[in-house]
């Protein structure tokens, strides 16, 4: 199915907002390129434009919706200025963590209206199947991907690498936003602290690609409350590789394993799955139960 998923939005939006770089939804893999060829194949669409008047536009609209005056004075003050007006914005929110919280979730709303509407538009344009994909297409997709990647099991020294490339090229929390480092410090102490239910005994794979660059990596650990049950703890995808699909290929290559291994059932996190992929889960055979998604290897 082809759709927009909150991870592409991110995307398109941030995309939107560089001025310096040009950027094109590729619509069949659904990924954003970035500077493309000059010769654009048909599915190639640019995505919707965005210049410093319509950035200036949306601050004025949020500011004018602020209930405190004095806060709405000083960011008009702000606004008035002229030369660096989104820079000193930026340092004004950050005076006031509340607004600046409510302005992020403003500008968020503002984009995704906008993107959707550019692509229902697009689509109608296209006369893009929205609702359903061939099945015959996954599979297709899921060879391409075995044929363009290996799956390799990796030690727990190459693990730590490979999160460490990871947390360096994304927030490994909040891909898309800004958080403190004090808020970074305090969700690895809570991911910590679901370790120590973890076991020692861990399996970890890794996706590379055929040119040996690390493209994903999916981490199983058992349990130290039932040797039954496996927790899938990790499943990332590299940023210059989503939109894939690579994160169902290594999802069904760590089932397969856990199978193997003698194991009665699978558990993932809620918090620890994206929105956009757990339609991925549900697809394999995994169910939703409270904050956990689980699934039978029996059957």
């Amino acid at each position: 199915m082809k759709e927009l998923s909150r991870e592409l939005k991110s995307l398109i939006a941030f995309g939107m907002e560089d001025q310096e770089n040009s950027f094109y939804l590729d619509l069949r893999s659904m990924t954003l390129i970035k500077n493309p060829e000059k010769i654009l194949p048909e599915n190639m669409e640019k995505i919707p434009e965005w210049k410093p008047a319509d950035g200036f536009r949306l601050m004025e609209e949020f500011v004018s919706s602020l209930k405190s005056e004095e806060i709405k004075g000083e960011l008009s003050s702000v606004l008035s200025e002229g030369k660096g007006v989104f820079k000193n914005f930026k340092l004004s929110m950050k005076k006031h963590p509340l607004i600046e919280k409510n302005w992020l979730r403003f500008k968020e709303n503002k984009f995704d209206g906008l993107i959707e509407n550019w692509f229902k538009l697009l689509s109608e344009s296209r006369k893009l199947e929205i609702l359903s994909r061939e099945e015959d297409l996954d599979n297709e997709t899921d060879n391409l991907i075995n044929s363009d990647f290996e799956f390799i099991p990796v030690s727990p020294e190459e693990l730590q690498d490979l999160r460490s490339e990871y947390r360096g090229k994304t927030n490994s929390f909040f891909p898309f936003l800004e958080i403190s480092p004090g808020l970074e410090k305090v969700l690895t102490a809570l991911e910590e602290k679901h370790c120590e239910l973890y076991s020692r005994e861990i399996l970890a794979l890794k996706a590379q690609s055929m040119a040996g660059n690390n493209a994903g990596f999916v981490t199983i650990h058992k349990t130290n409350v039932s040797p039954g049950i496996a927790i899938i703890s990790e499943l990332k995808v590299f940023p210059e590789y989503r939109g894939m699909g690579l994160g169902g290929i290594l999802l069904n290559d760590a089932i397969s394993r856990i199978r193997a291994m003698g194991i009665s059932e699978a558990v993932i996190w809620d918090s620890a799955v994206p929105v956009f992929f757990e339609g991925i889960l549900l697809k394999n055979g995994f169910e939703k139960v409270g904050t956990i998604f689980r699934r039978n290897m029996l059957v």
